[in-house]
């Protein structure tokens, strides 16, 4: 190739007479947890990706079931299982679990755009790894025994 090396900058456009600059990406996310009762909560969430001309949608929801939850060692655990909807393009599928400050996820999604076609049906698997550090105002205080006197 007779081409010279191009560089490309995310603030200032090439002179080679086409528009690849990326644009600015506007995102928007928003979840909430409900409790419905001391072992059950659903978290449902909206992501509103968009880019020049592109923009993406996605909603869904995942429910938690707590499996441990011991005040007097400061443990909690939780499983879960959601799905989420990516308007015009695909299904995810997610199932994971937090224990203490880690959160682990496993998620597939499934291409149901005509994209199926070149994809030969199969979806893509992504495995996330959370570590959360604890604020020390968040750290739950221990209770200190109370003497008993004696009447």
């Amino acid at each position: 190739s007779d081409l010279p090396p191009q560089s490309f900058s995310f603030t200032q456009q090439p002179d080679i007479g086409i528009d690849d600059n990326l644009g600015r990406m506007l995102t928007l996310h928003s979840n909430a947890k409900i409790v419905l009762s001391k072992k059950m909560a659903i978290r449902p969430s909206v992501l509103y990706l968009r880019q020049k001309q592109a923009q993406e949608l996605t909603l869904g929801t995942s429910v938690g079931y707590k499996f441990i939850e011991d005040y007097k060692y400061d443990v909690s655990g939780t499983v879960f299982l959601g799905s989420w909807y990516r308007f015009n393009d695909a299904l995810v599928m997610l199932i994971g679990g937090e224990y203490q400050y880690f959160t682990l996820g496993i998620s597939y999604d499934i291409n149901v755009s005509s994209l199926r076609l070149a994809s030969k049906g199969r979806g893509g698997p992504e495995i996330s790894l959370i570590y959360e550090a604890p604020l020390p105002t968040k750290r739950r205080r221990r209770a200190l025994p109370c003497p008993r006197f004696d009447r």
